[in-house]
């Protein structure tokens, strides 16, 4: 098919298309534009055969979601950990997400947090979020997010992918509706929150989260999550490992956070003492 068919912005061509009464099959590429030549060609052509279900146009969707060839290992898609009954679930089915409460209920500062995504990083929530709400709307949300430690908090539009673990004495905040929360229930594989963590911190998660996304003017994961897959090993052992690994790491991160803000509590508390005196000495110079 020559290059002049599609128009430089192209991403994708179906190549051809064949259907009959039991299955689709459908081939596609990956365009890509010659810096120098203009034209386009395809490094990847993906065929696709379907029955019965949703069909996604997009060949990097294809790509990376492949099962792991090392026999230390197995792996598990996020729908297999809910079948398992690993994760819990709503009464939907569905990983419980957050919640919109409205502009108009955001406030600069106070002591329910209201955690946006970008208020995350490197496993943990940031010192200070970035918004707050009031008790009224905590506590019309409290019951239906009911945060709990050890939960962990998994961006799903944007950032997607990005994770961050409730530790204790953060539970009294409300979450946007940006975040799945993901919480891990008793059960017979060894699977925690900590070696989850760990599971979900590898690279090629974070391939497959890319290439699940589908893009608009925030890139959205939705239930695509479901099909992300996660590598465990078969070693209790190396699994427990795993998740000694993770849990002190952000509980040592986590002590000296809770440290550093008594500090600078005190710090503060000092300025304004200071200050205090300085005012009510200079009142008196001035009245003397």
């Amino acid at each position: 098919m020559p290059h002049e068919t599609f128009e430089a912005k192209t991403k994708c061509a179906i190549l051809y298309w064949t259907e009959d009464k039991n299955n689709t099959e459908i081939k596609i590429a990956n365009l890509e534009q010659n810096k120098t030549t203009q034209k386009l060609y395809s490094q990847e052509i993906t065929t696709l055969n379907y029955q019965n279900k949703d069909l996604v146009l997009i060949p990097s969707y294809y790509s990376n979601n492949k099962q792991t060839d090392n026999q230390n290992y197995w792996t598990l898609t996020f729908q297999q950990l809910i079948d398992k009954d690993i994760i819990e679930v709503n009464k939907n089915g569905n990983l419980p997400s957050g919640d919109e409460i409205g502009s108009r209920n955001y406030l600069l500062d106070g002591t329910v947090p209201f955690i946006r995504t970008s208020d995350i990083s490197n496993l943990e929530l940031k010192n200070t979020s970035q918004h707050y709400t009031n008790q009224e709307i905590y506590e019309r949300y409290k019951n239906k997010q009911n945060i709990q430690s050890n939960d962990i908090l998994f961006v799903k539009d944007g950032r997607a992918g990005e994770v961050a673990v409730i530790m204790p004495s953060e539970e009294k905040i409300v979450l946007c509706s940006g975040f799945y929360k993901i919480r891990i229930k008793p059960n017979n594989y060894g699977i925690d929150t900590w070696n989850l963590v760990f599971a979900l911190y590898n690279c090629r998660v974070k391939e497959q989260i890319s290439n699940l996304l589908f893009r608009s003017t925030i890139p959205h994961l939705s239930n695509r999550i479901r099909e992300v897959l996660l590598t465990f090993p078969k070693s209790f052992e190396v699994l427990q490992k795993n998740s000694e690994l993770i849990k002190t790491f952000l509980s040592t991160k986590f002590k000296l956070k809770k440290n550093f803000q008594l500090v600078r509590n005190d710090a503060c508390s000092m300025i304004v003492v200071e200050k205090g005196f300085c005012s009510l000495h200079s009142k008196k110079l001035w009245a003397s």
